[in-house]
């Protein structure tokens, strides 16, 4: 098995587990009563960015 594909079945729990924390927020903003949802999803976004290692994120 190469290093590539062992690599991402290592990954691919975690990553998953974060896609399906990212869906539960209710964060399609059409409602101004969503806002905190919407602001609560741009940051979980964020702090997984953070940890993947961006330097940056806005």
């Amino acid at each position: 098995m190469s290093d590539l594909v062992q690599t991402v079945r290592e990954l691919l729990p975690s990553v998953r587990a974060d896609l399906e924390d990212l869906v539960r927020i209710e964060s399609v903003w059409a409602d101004p009563a969503r806002r905190p949802d919407v602001h609560r999803s741009a940051q979980r976004v964020a702090d997984l960015l953070s940890q993947a290692g961006f330097p940056q994120v806005q």
